[in-house]
């Protein structure tokens, strides 16, 4: 993954639709680290739920052999 950059300051003064764009590109960009790390939440809570079935499943096994 390629992290944005902010171009490099030549003394231009940017446009309102530049600045605009970059705005967005912002709001864009911390919405999707914001769902990344949501959907890397779920994923880590679904580890850990399926961690503790298998152990509880494994237990059951070694009871009944």
């Amino acid at each position: 993954m390629v992290a944005y950059q902010e171009p490099e300051y030549r003394g231009e003064l940017l446009s309102m639709f530049e600045r605009q764009v970059l705005d967005k590109l912002d709001t864009l960009t911390d919405d999707q680290k914001t769902y990344f790390e949501m959907t890397q939440a779920r994923f880590q809570h679904l580890y850990y739920q399926i961690k503790g079935v298998q152990e509880q499943l494994a237990e059951l096994y070694y009871k009944h052999k």
